[in-house]
């Protein structure tokens, strides 16, 4: 099993959601590709077990320290900016399935549990980087997957300060997990390849779908086509790149796909009324 790739479903009591881990985290230093800016279609959590971090978002930055934890929501576009020499973070992605109404909008938060809460969330972490190694037994990973359990309700309780009456959880069919699964790869594809000159043959060739089955998956999940879909990626990304960084507009247009500056200022001016500097001088802080 790959560390990096973790997926597993795990439903929770009570809470009628349906989690799934895409992406895991252990690795004690900072890669480079983690201060581009990004975003996912999925929740992502970090966990400070040591030193600093600050993370930027669109209008603002924070800095976390020790037994900080943060949640970001689907959609928000962010980026690590600067993180201390000691700094030991433990992070993953997830995706809730869930009918509830009550989940939290805000396109971040940082967790405020008690002490006695987080002590148990940090001494989790503990034991699934201490369990990690042997994750290809599978009793190892049937106990890694109950930290898990332990870590993320705490987390979804964040979110969902109601939970349901009922006693049974709500669990969702094999055919649902692969729903979710392609929900991943699709948007993940995007998300990794909007800085290049992709169409929707690229995805089709990867998913080995034909085009049209991949148009009706694009509509299924998000009701765009694939060139607004890849559009509203490379939007959020450009703005971010406006606001938070010093970029010339000709290296945050290549940054984002684009073969020539005309052509990204045509592309930001269609969808927002206004050319890329004036965004910028509007919104920089």
């Amino acid at each position: 099993m790959n560390i990096n790739n973790l997926n597993f479903s795990l439903p929770l009591e009570k809470t009628e959601v349906d989690i799934r881990f895409d992406y895991l985290n252990t690795t004690k230093e900072i890669k480079k590709s983690s201060f581009s800016s990004h975003h996912h279609t999925v929740y992502e959590v970090y966990f400070i077990e040591n030193g600093k971090m600050s993370v930027c978002f669109n209008d603002s930055e924070i800095t976390l320290s020790t037994y900080d934890i943060l949640l970001i929501s689907p959609g928000t576009v962010h980026r690590v900016n600067t993180c201390s020499e000691s700094l030991e973070r433990f992070n993953f992605r997830f995706l809730i399935k869930t009918q509830s109404t009550d989940i939290s909008k805000v396109p971040y938060t940082i967790c405020r549990l008690s002490p006695e809460i987080e002590k148990e969330i940090f001494q989790n972490i503990k034991k699934i980087n201490h369990h990690i190694p042997q994750i290809e037994k599978q009793w190892e990973f049937y106990r890694i997957k109950n930290y898990f359990s332990i870590i993320t309700s705490y987390i979804i309780e964040t979110l969902m300060p109601q939970t349901s009456d009922k006693k049974d959880s709500l669990s969702y069919s094999n055919t649902n997990k692969s729903e979710i699964d392609m929900y991943i790869r699709l948007d993940n594809f995007f998300i990794n390849n909007y800085a290049c000159q992709i169409t929707v043959s690229d995805l089709a060739e990867e998913l080995n779908y034909s085009k049209n089955h991949v148009n009706r998956l694009l509509k299924k999940y998000w009701g765009v086509t694939f060139s607004e879909k890849l559009n509203e990626t490379r939007l959020k990304v450009a703005k971010e790149y406006l606001i938070n960084t010093t970029l010339s507009l000709c290296q945050i247009a290549e940054k984002c796909g684009y073969l020539s500056l005309r052509g990204f200022e045509i592309f930001f001016a269609k969808h927002t009324g206004m050319l890329p500097k004036d965004y910028r001088k509007i919104h920089k802080n």
